[in-house]
């Protein structure tokens, strides 16, 4: 403005705030689905018992304190609290809010 350049400094002063508009917008939406993902997450796992795989009996302990390695239960429609891998029965997993497909 100093120079005497008004239409130069409209322009950077809206580039601005337009770059600021922008990272807030994301910011926002990256909070939201940070937010989604963590809702997915189960705070339990249950443990399986030896004679009952595929049952939904078992102890219910939390996510933190699953030993490497043990059997979980996870019934119809259950959210998996670990990776793993699937050792009797059949599954089918979405994850689609993970992957962003």
């Amino acid at each position: 403005i100093a120079l005497g350049e008004y239409s130069e400094a409209a322009a950077v002063i809206t580039i601005y705030a337009l770059s600021d508009w922008l990272e807030s917008r994301a910011s926002s939406r990256i909070r939201l689905e940070i937010k989604g993902l963590i809702d997915l997450s189960r705070d339990y796992a249950i443990l399986a018992r030896n004679d009952n795989l595929l049952g939904p009996k078992g102890t219910r302990v939390p996510v933190e304190q699953v030993p490497i390695g043990s059997a979980l239960s996870v019934p119809d429609g259950g959210k998996f609290p670990v990776d793993g891998v699937v050792i009797s029965g059949e599954t089918y997993a979405d994850e689609s809010a993970f992957t962003g497909e």
